[in-house]
């Protein structure tokens, strides 16, 4: 792919972070191995949670649930996380979707692109978000409800009473643009769900915003753990 002045789109998902990768995810994107970003929104929050400071575990074998509940710490797996650390991540989200423009919706891309440039003012490392600034890789993410950066603004909704509001129909009309720039494009999943379903529906989007037909990826990688009888594994809708 970089040998071929490929465009390249990476999609994740899971618990990437929590296990380890965030230096090497941020690696990746500063240096411009990857020009297009589909995260989920646990990848996102969880980037965050560790760019201001926190840390995530590795969970003991014997630690049973119930410990963990009575001691609030989350577990994904083998993996831990203060929940009140949690919760102070989701409040500073809050805090910083209230200092935005209240009088308009914004795009995923742009407020993923914004909360990375007030992260880079902070960061003692950097981590994806604050890389993806800083390289101006657009980072779409089309599950962010489903994470605790919404968590985050819905709180300060209810409490600040802010209209912070954001639309996925400016997200739908700029990832297409992408794709329809590329001479030959490439994606790379990591893990599956809807994030690896957005890179799919390219061609499709493309087809019908440019009434034109749009060449499929010419170079796909993909990881997963899951098993193919489901179909969970299937490339098909790729090349």
């Amino acid at each position: 792919m970089l040998g071929d002045n490929t465009t390249i789109m990476m999609a994740a998902s899971g618990a990437l972070i929590p296990a380890g990768m965030r230096r090497l995810l941020a690696y990746v994107v500063k240096n411009r191995f990857v020009d297009v970003l589909v995260l989920s929104g646990s990848v996102i929050f969880h980037d965050l949670h560790e760019t201001l400071g926190r840390h995530h575990f590795q969970a003991h074998p014997n630690m049973t649930d119930a410990e963990l509940e009575a001691s609030q710490i989350n577990r994904m797996w083998d993996l831990l996380a203060s929940e009140e650390e949690y919760h102070e991540a989701e409040e500073w989200v809050g805090g910083f979707a209230s200092q935005l423009d209240q009088s308009r919706p914004y795009s995923t891309r742009e407020f993923l692109h914004l909360l990375g440039r007030e992260l880079a003012e902070i960061a003692s490392e950097d981590g994806v978000l604050t890389a993806a600034y800083k390289s101006r890789v657009p980072v779409f993410c089309p599950g962010i409800t489903d994470s605790g950066i919404a968590v985050g603004i819905a709180g300060s909704r209810f409490e600040k009473r802010i209209a912070f509001s954001s639309t996925s129909c400016r997200t739908c009309w700029t990832w297409p643009r992408c794709a329809i720039r590329a001479r030959v494009s490439g994606v790379i999943n990591i893990g599956g769900g809807i994030y690896q379903s957005f890179l799919r529906q390219t061609g499709n989007v493309c087809a019908h915003s440019s009434k034109q037909q749009i060449h499929g990826h010419k170079y796909a990688i993909q990881f997963a753990a899951d098993a193919p009888h489901p179909g969970g594994r299937s490339e098909r809708g790729f090349v």
